[in-house]
């Protein structure tokens, strides 16, 4: 099951992991920073969601940085699927976001 959230203009995609026995979730369309979140219901997570923005929203303003905003395009993969390429990014030193825009320039 995927289930996608938003909140103040930031989507979020929210997976039941058995490894965790609990709900993830991941904000997506970020390129410099990650926003990850979990709960034990769906609202619980959805609530994690809401908080661990307005704490990004809330830090930023703090340090006088501007947020992150999503990028316009939002792709969902499965979960192994986007470890995959969280990996692979990982190890050339871009960001998944990055790591799709490289590999969609060889099409």
């Amino acid at each position: 099951m995927n289930h996608t959230v938003q909140y103040k203009g930031y989507t979020a995609s929210i997976e039941y992991s058995d490894e965790d026995a609990c709900y993830v979730g991941h904000v997506m369309g970020m390129d410099r920073h990650r926003i990850a979140f979990h709960g034990n219901t769906i609202e619980e997570t959805h609530s994690a969601f809401i908080e661990m923005i307005d704490f990004y929203l809330d830090t930023c303003a703090e340090e006088g940085t501007e947020p992150e905003r999503p990028s316009a395009i939002v792709v969902l993969l499965p979960t192994s699927l986007y470890l995959e390429a969280s990996e692979k990014a990982e190890h050339k030193g871009l960001t998944v976001p990055k790591l799709i825009a490289e590999a969609l320039t060889v099409i």
